[in-house]
């Protein structure tokens, strides 16, 4: 089972990852990815790896509902915890 947080430090370190300029700042969950300055690009390549890093699948019409990193992490944890059980 992974926590919130497990799942939050990881989407934070790949958008850090992405968007270097951010490498030493405190990024708020609570912002939209393109309020950080990320392009379409660096949003599939952060939401990609972390799906890869955490083996699961997030149906696209989710995606679209996501408003921030706080939606993603929520909608991850979710995800990754069901599947736990199914396991």
């Amino acid at each position: 089972m992974s926590s919130r947080e497990e799942i939050s430090d990881i989407v934070v370190g790949f958008v850090k990852r992405t968007l270097p300029e951010l490498k030493y700042e405190e990024v708020a969950t609570s912002a939209s990815m393109k309020d950080l300055g990320a392009t379409s690009i660096d949003i599939l390549e952060v939401v990609s790896a972390t799906m890869k890093k955490l083996d699961v699948q997030v149906p696209r019409n989710k995606l679209n509902e996501l408003t921030c990193l706080d939606d993603l992490i929520d909608l991850l944890t979710e995800l990754k915890n069901s599947e736990d059980v199914v396991q």
